[in-house]
């Protein structure tokens, strides 16, 4: 098995906890509320983030979600609005948090642009601590 930093394609961009860079997703197979979920690490090729172990919301890698927003910890929205796929989940019984890989779906040079953009816009809050 390769290193995961040769897979990477992207570089990624690592957020504090403390920091609160939140999103929210919706499941696309299912018409419910959106889910809001804490971001760890965003790159132009997706997204890590965190929730809850103990909430109704079960995913499983292959998955498809829409990303709708992210929120920094300024409480600025950022319209992501981006369809990604679970890759990966990170899960332990015994850990308060899932850890969750996605990966961005179709994205074009539009797209790309909005990603960088959104990665800038969650930076600016990460800075400030």
């Amino acid at each position: 098995m390769e290193p995961i930093s040769e897979r990477r394609q992207s570089q990624r961009i690592l957020f504090k906890k403390q920091n609160n860079i939140m999103g929210q997703f919706s499941l696309l197979k299912k018409q419910n509320k959106p889910i809001i979920v804490q971001i760890l690490n965003m790159s132009r090729g997706g997204i890590f983030f965190t929730l809850r172990s103990n909430r109704d919301v079960q995913l499983k890698v292959g998955d498809k979600i829409f990303f709708e927003d992210i929120i920094n910890e300024d409480s600025r929205v950022f319209p992501l609005k981006m369809n990604a796929i679970i890759i990966w989940i990170m899960e332990d019984s015994t850990m308060e948090y899932t850890g969750i890989g996605s990966k961005f779906l179709g994205v074009d040079p539009e797209q790309e642009k909005k990603i960088s953009d959104c990665i800038q816009h969650c930076q600016l809050a990460d800075k400030k601590s």
